[in-house]
């Protein structure tokens, strides 16, 4: 095929162009009528459409439809390297590209960015940055005989009015030329996919019965077939695994014999009735629970369901019966059964130390004894937040400390500094209401009520008994108060419930409080 452009500017061709394009199409004609390669047929045209017309670059769009509706594949493409539209989305039925997509006519523009439907919708409103410059812009639909519409030609050039109206007649004779051979080319693909298919489905059905045995085999479930007579004729490996017999030992026998371990003596394990034994579904699958008995003497329950296998007059002829071992579902149901009951045991518990706070909550008007008891009530729930994280085996004093102190002021205004130390549940909640307390009062009145006070947490370990310090500095002056407050008996309280002795002292500088617990 001639290297050069048959057409190359916007102004009539000559004669000679004129027999270089109708080299052109002939060539290009003949290789695509010989071609049944889908790829080459494509390529084939979107070249000769390069020359031809004098474009820049030429793609070719296959029609797709996906689970949307309707998407755009970019197909092949000449005059251009592919890297320059694999960052873009693939084209859509926009204002432009429909008339193309749609099978509804040639769109040829001498500048396409001063065409009526140019950018009217996003994101990009027109080309993409990046895009190759098109201005003349010329696209032909490609129709198959049966109507259908294979896809688009797309032809661009940098600079304005390079496609004229024989271009465009040119075009639409090689489209229609493109359609007869793509559509020869899928006809071919699809006779070859279906000899392929017919062969493979040949080789399946001569797999169809080890493919079978190697499900069954694979499958988690115990997989039993019993003939009319509810004697085992068949069992996969799970089956072998539940029951601890093989198949050669059970071909023959009445299930029951099984499933319920016959002793040496000939007698079975005392199992009053068998529900399986009674399972044989003359119309409908059953399903329900049993009690098996292992090889070993070891009982276990086991969930069941029982369909019939019928002949080709619809005769029932045997029982396919699924099993599965449910102990551990058993034991799943007690577990569960148990948390729920822990779970409102825990509830009523939080529920009385609520009602306890709302009994020792005092202030001077309403307002005041909603914020303080709300505190108190955030604090009980950050304590729960941090048992539950850890599945109620205990919380860290570390982050007891600090999640008090930082629901209250910026870490830089406090520090914190001692070993790991895990509470137990029920010193948890007490130590989180208790450092609420504190930290509340340094933040009204200590050494967090001013810029640049501060309070520091410290504590240490000795043979399980832990020493925390509590040290405010920077507030108001302090001094012992004349009577305890409210927050005073409630810390004590809670000390006790913790097993804790608390100490304090009002050195000017701010509180010093000093508590001491053995770790449960």
């Amino acid at each position: 095929m001639p290297e050069k452009d048959a057409f190359p500017t916007a102004e009539k061709p000559s004669l000679a162009e004129e027999v270089d394009a109708l080299q052109i199409i002939n060539e290009t004609g003949a290789l695509i009528a010989s071609q049944l390669d889908l790829d080459k047929v494509v390529r084939a045209v979107v070249d000769a459409g390069v020359q031809l017309t004098g474009a820049e670059f030429g793609a070719f769009f296959y029609n797709c439809l996906d689970e949307n509706g309707e998407a755009f594949l970019l197909y092949t493409l000449s005059g251009a390297d592919p890297e320059a539209f694999a960052s873009f989305p693939h084209p859509r039925a926009t204002p432009v590209f429909a008339p193309t997509f749609h099978g509804e006519g040639v769109v040829r523009s001498d500048d396409i960015t001063l065409d009526p439907r140019y950018g009217k919708l996003g994101p990009h409103h027109g080309m993409p940055a990046g895009h190759l410059p098109v201005r003349s812009y010329l696209a032909v639909p490609v129709v198959s005989r049966s109507g259908e519409v294979i896809g688009g030609l797309f032809f661009g050039h940098a600079e304005p009015g390079r496609f004229e109206s024989y271009h465009e007649r040119v075009m639409t004779g090689i489209a229609a030329q493109a359609a007869i051979s793509i559509d020869n080319s899928r006809l071919y693909d699809q006779a070859r996919a279906e000899l392929t298919r017919r062969r493979s489905a040949e080789q399946s059905l001569r797999e169809t019965e080890r493919r079978l045995n190697a499900v069954l085999d694979n499958a988690t479930v115990a997989i039993f077939l019993m003939d009319e007579r509810q004697h085992c004729v068949y069992m996969n490996a799970a089956a072998e695994a539940l029951t601890g017999y093989r198949l050669e030992e059970t071909a023959g026998r009445p299930l029951h014999d099984v499933i319920h371990h016959t002793r040496p003596d000939g007698s079975h394990f005392p199992i009053d009735e068998c529900a399986i034994d009674r399972a044989f579904p003359e119309n409908n699958r059953q399903q329900g629970e049993e009690t098996f008995v292992h090889r070993s003497g070891r009982f276990y329950p086991v969930a069941f369901t029982a369909s019939p296998v019928r002949d080709e007059c619809g005769v029932t002829i045997g029982t396919v019966i699924e099993v599965r071992d449910v102990s551990q579902e058993k034991r799943d149901e007690e577990t569960r059964t148990l948390l729920m009951r822990e779970v409102d045991h825990r509830a009523r518990n939080a529920l009385a130390v609520v009602q306890s706070l709302v009994r020792l909550t005092a202030a001077p008007d309403l307002d005041s004894y909603r914020d303080i008891l709300l505190g108190r009530i955030s604090a009980l729930a950050r304590a729960q937040g941090n048992l539950a994280e850890r599945r109620w085996e205990g919380a860290s004093l570390r982050d007891i400390v600090c999640e008090e102190l930082l629901a209250l002021c910026p870490r830089e205004c406090f520090s914190v500094d001692g070993p790991d130390v895990e509470l137990s549940p029920d010193q948890a909640q007490p130590a989180s209401m208790i450092i609420h307390e504190l930290a509340t009062n340094a933040f009204k009145h200590g050494g967090l009520s001013r810029p640049g006070g501060r309070v520091d947490v410290a504590w240490s370990i000795s043979h399980g008994d832990v020493h925390l310090k509590w040290r405010e500095s920077g507030g108001p002056e302090v001094r012992e108060p004349d009577r305890r407050g409210f927050g005073s008996r409630l810390i004590q309280q809670l000390a006790q419930q913790a097993g804790a002795d608390i100490s304090k002292s009002w050195p000017p500088e701010g509180l010093q409080a000093d508590i001491r617990f053995r770790i449960r």
